[in-house]
């Protein structure tokens, strides 16, 4: 079975923990802005970026808390978010601890998930 190419769509990986820099924020906000431009936008998280999809965070001084922002992401149309079970149970958690569903991608191979997007975008 083959697979159309949309050439309007980006893949967001995110392999930052939610806030030891901006580049959490800054994945999900380029996450969101592509969204509201019409892009289809897949969302990755690898490593500690796991956490940004839990509750039991606080951000520091001056930084906006990711919460609100995975929160909204199917709000913007943003439902293919994609982690890898070994990293999460790395992490001890488990899709029951996630804020938002999620689909599961192998661990040892995100060839095929790379290859349905246009445009990679790594934070």
């Amino acid at each position: 079975m083959t697979q159309t190419l949309n050439l309007n769509n980006v893949l967001i990986i995110s392999r930052q923990p939610p806030y030891s820099s901006l580049s959490a924020n800054e994945a999900l906000d380029a996450a969101l802005a592509s969204a509201a431009f019409g892009v289809e936008v897949g969302l990755l998280l690898l490593d500690d970026a796991l956490f940004q999809l839990t509750a039991n965070h606080k951000p520091q001084t001056g930084l906006k808390p990711v919460s609100g922002l995975i929160k909204s992401l199917s709000l913007y149309d943003i439902d293919k978010v994609f982690v890898c079970p070994t990293q999460l149970s790395a992490r001890g958690l488990t899709t029951t601890d996630l804020l938002i569903p999620v689909e599961l991608v192998p661990d040892d191979n995100c060839q095929p998930l790379f290859s349905r997007y246009r445009h990679l975008l790594t934070f």
